[in-house]
């Protein structure tokens, strides 16, 4: 069967929000992603405006299947994955959840304390208004209870760290399915786990593990392989840990007084024992592979620039036909700035994945320090797709050298008023 596949880059400025949609060659049937959805800027007026251009553009391009016959119905997201919880990568989903169907959410797993490391990096307020504990930092504190009370019956899918020397499995012999149904590799939380995230109901079946090696996939057709390459265990003390654990009771309660009381000793331990060293936070930041299972044929058709401000119809411009090739590979602001880092990533996913790859989101914007020199030859993109905003005088992505590193590789800068398209056949 041939299917039509997009990849759709969001104008968002210093940021990432992006999708994808598989449609059925008779178009009655269509599967449909997100991976992250923020912007820096989301806190003020240009931000919103964004964002919200955004939401629309992504109705308009996933539309709606044919069961939904009402026009008032929401869209449906088959899946939505979160690269990690620095605030330009998930502060616009709080306004995207209530205008589409969410069936599943993909999130890197972190125990709790790495949770509230991250967040005081990321200087959360423990409290909002009229002493609530803020929403922010309930996601932090409980990402789980935050996302099953933000959206009915969703499915939360957890990527566990992948440990190294790890095989990813593969489906390549699997028969060609006619209903798009994602299907999970998945595996038993274990009593630790299911404390960690104060899950009290063991038959709760809304919360899944992708097993170690583990895919999403959708049998015969296309397949998703997230990476989770967490790197913070040193930067935990036992003792941290063990302040964490102590007030694990209180931080899940329903006592706002008691949850904040608990928040500024934790805070001022981590002060105390991190200090003002140098932090790599995005370290934590989940890799997404997606791409047939065994296609025989891809073809790009074409990539299109589109200018928000200047005009509704896009530039478009002929890619560089390469048969065989429109996987593409999600990286949020994760790190491939080591050659061992870059052979892990690619042994993990191996050759073949490698082969079919088609798109690449640069990591961090563009940051010179997620990114090594060898990158471009390794993964041998055709597209490279920066989301950043080159007009910050605070970040300044891309950077130049990094941007030269890609200049064979296709480059392609999506910013707060150009945005990107690609469409393919596969079969």
């Amino acid at each position: 069967m041939n299917y039509s596949l997009r990849y759709d880059f969001y104008p968002v400025g210093q940021g990432l929000f992006t999708s994808g949609t598989i449609r059925h060659p008779n178009d009655h049937q269509r599967f449909s992603w997100v991976y992250d959805c923020g912007t820096s800027s989301s806190l003020q007026k240009e931000g919103k405006e964004l964002l919200s251009k955004a939401y629309g553009r992504l109705k308009e391009n996933i539309g709606r299947n044919n069961d939904q016959k009402n026009d008032q119905s929401k869209p449906t997201l088959d899946l939505v994955a979160i690269s990690h919880f620095d605030k330009d990568h998930i502060n616009g989903f709080d306004n995207l959840f209530p205008q589409f169907n969410v069936k599943r959410i993909l999130l890197p797993y972190m125990p709790l304390w790495q949770r509230l490391i991250v967040a005081f990096e990321e200087k959360i307020r423990p409290l909002a208004r009229k002493k609530q504990i803020n929403p922010m930092m309930h996601f932090f504190i409980n990402p789980v209870s935050y996302i099953k009370k933000a959206i009915d019956g969703v499915e939360i899918v957890l990527v566990p760290p992948t440990p190294k020397q790890t095989i990813v499995s593969s489906n390549e012999d699997s028969e060609e399915m006619n209903d798009f149904v994602l299907q999970i590799d998945e595996r038993v939380l274990s009593e630790e786990e299911k404390g960690d995230l104060n899950i009290t109901v063991p038959a709760n079946t809304k919360i899944k593990f992708v097993k170690d090696g583990g895919r999403l996939y959708i049998n015969g057709i296309w397949e998703f392989v997230p990476y989770n390459e967490a790197k913070l265990d040193e930067k935990a003390t036992s003792g941290f840990q063990k302040e964490v654990d102590d007030r694990r009771n209180v931080l899940y309660s329903e006592n706002p007084d008691a949850i904040q009381k608990a928040l500024l000793d934790l805070k001022d331990i981590y002060g105390q024992t991190f200090g003002n060293q140098k932090r790599n936070k995005n370290i934590i930041s989940l890799f997404l592979y997606g791409g047939p299972i065994h296609a025989k044929h891809c073809c790009p058709l074409f990539q299109a620039m589109y200018f928000e401000k200047v005009s509704l119809r896009p530039n478009l411009r002929i890619t560089s036909l390469c048969p065989d090739r429109c996987g593409i590979l999600y990286t949020g602001d994760g790190y491939l700035n080591t050659t061992s880092r870059i052979k892990a990533l690619k042994t993990y996913l191996n050759s073949n994945r490698i082969a079919k790859l088609h798109t690449l989101q640069v990591m961090h914007h563009g940051a010179k320090g997620n990114c090594h020199r060898d990158v471009p030859t390794e993964f041998n993109p055709v597209v490279s797709l920066f989301s950043s905003d080159p007009d910050s005088k605070r970040y300044r992505h891309p950077n130049a050298s990094v941007l030269r590193y890609f200049v064979s590789h296709g480059p392609v800068l999506v910013d707060k008023k150009c945005g990107a398209t690609i469409f393919f056949f596969f079969h």
